[in-house]
């Protein structure tokens, strides 16, 4: 929890952040908070998880030193970038979603970029303008743009909830996922609706180690499925499929 960071000493050259984020992708992006003297480091890397509460960039500017800056994760407000003229060094890794990324030469004394694993669209664009300034001015470092993903890849990767659980325990929350996510798809009326959210809650009553973290991934899938398009077809609520979610599990 980065509100309750207080710092005395010698400020850093460096410094990574890796708030406590939500689950779901619908929340509200984070605002950064007020480090007070850590603002003056001329190095910051921000940590979050794709398809995850995003990190508003609204409050980049508070770091008006720095030089590099490492991204990775989901981002909202990439224009705010535009507003750190002395970056030489950026690096974005993980990124699904690049909307509002400034063109390259935003920042004039950038001789370091790496974008990796990010969006198709984005990343095919930053090709384009890597090239176009190495027209310009050459690259003395390292600079790339690689592994270019598909939303299908995306959510293959990141769409679960279940990625931090043991192989075990996600092989066999997946499997439920599969079968529940399969019905639901198919589902004619609200009765099929809710046989298959409470088949997919009891599922896990019989599984041994389900704490708090894991209860709120079983939590984000419910959610996932009340996003699907039948639900809304079928008058299925959020609020209602928690609902039964809560009614039949014991963890």
């Amino acid at each position: 929890d980065l509100s309750r960071v207080s710092v005395m000493g010698t400020l850093p050259d460096g410094l990574s952040l890796a708030p406590t984020l939500g689950r779901r992708p619908d929340q509200s992006p984070y605002a950064l908070p007020d480090l007070g003297v850590l603002h003056g480091v001329t190095s910051l890397s921000l940590h979050s998880e794709p398809l995850r509460q995003a990190i508003s960039l609204n409050e980049i500017d508070r770091y008006p030193s720095l030089t590099s800056l490492s991204l990775r994760g989901s981002f909202t407000d990439w224009q705010a970038l535009a507003r750190l003229p002395k970056l030489e060094n950026l690096e974005i890794r993980y990124v699904p979603d690049l909307d509002g990324l400034p063109d390259l030469s935003a920042w004039p004394l950038l001789d370091r970029f790496i974008a990796f694993n990010v969006d198709e669209t984005a990343g095919k664009r930053l090709k384009a303008q890597m090239q176009a300034r190495a027209k310009l001015r050459a690259w003395t470092q390292h600079a790339s743009v690689s592994q270019l993903r598909k939303p299908q890849w995306w959510e293959r990767e990141y769409g679960r909830p279940f990625s931090a659980w043991a192989a075990r325990a996600a092989k066999s929350a997946n499997a439920a996922y599969d079968v529940a996510q399969a019905a639901l798809i198919e589902a004619e009326d609200i009765h099929a609706v809710q046989s298959a959210i409470t088949a997919f809650a009891r599922h896990f009553n019989g599984m041994k180690n389900i704490e708090t973290t894991e209860r709120e991934d079983i939590g984000v899938a419910v959610w996932q499925f009340s996003q699907l398009d039948q639900m809304a077809k079928l008058g299925v609520t959020e609020a209602q499929a928690m609902r039964w979610f809560d009614d039949v599990r014991d963890y």
